[in-house]
């Protein structure tokens, strides 16, 4: 079979609309448990301890970061990046700034293709395409946070989001060096 076939039936596969609708379905079904399951777990908790494990959960730390960004940022992209880090070594050859760039790229061609009034195959290529780049977003924190660890050369505080975060990186964000000159000063 010639390298052009195989490529079309990738593309025949990856963009029928009832195969998409299938996995869009299928998301929607895991999101709706995952917040049934994620309402189950608060209800049984008598008090919330934020304490760190050896095992990845994403319930647990629960912050307000995690309960305000998009279901699928927790529920998919997070889970996918922690496993990506723990799977393979590719801390070691990015970094979070690289995945970063990467991810810029990605969001541009998406937007281009999301844009196409022609296809409506192309515009689900371009959704397909965003879901790359938020799961490179969740990898470049997930790196980042693993070189910081490594290194032990900066100081983690937790800022106002409930992430943690370098602080010689603190001047890019006003309002979380405010509140931390604030809470220096008390």
């Amino acid at each position: 079979m010639p390298k052009e076939a195989k490529n079309q039936v990738l593309v025949n596969i990856y963009m029928n609309t009832n195969l998409f609708n299938a996995i869009l379905m299928t998301i929607g079904i895991y999101i709706i448990w995952m917040d049934f399951a994620l309402f189950v777990d608060l209800s049984r908790s008598h008090h919330l301890i934020n304490t760190t494990t050896s095992h990845y959960s994403v319930f647990r730390p629960l912050t307000i970061k995690i309960l305000i960004q998009g279901p699928t940022n927790h529920y998919i992209d997070g889970p996918l990046s922690h496993a990506t880090l723990y799977f393979t070594n590719i801390a070691a050859y990015l970094s979070g700034d690289g995945i970063s760039v990467s991810s810029v790229f990605v969001a541009g061609l998406a937007s281009k293709c999301i844009s196409n009034i022609g296809s409506l195959k192309i515009r689900h290529l371009g959704v397909l395409l965003y879901k790359v780049r938020d799961y490179l977003d969740a990898l470049d924190g997930d790196v980042a946070r693993y070189h910081c660890k490594e290194t032990r050369a900066c100081i983690n505080i937790q800022h106002l989001y409930g992430e943690f975060q370098n602080t010689s990186r603190l001047p890019s964000r006003p309002l979380a060096s405010f509140f931390l000159s604030v809470n220096r000063i008390l």
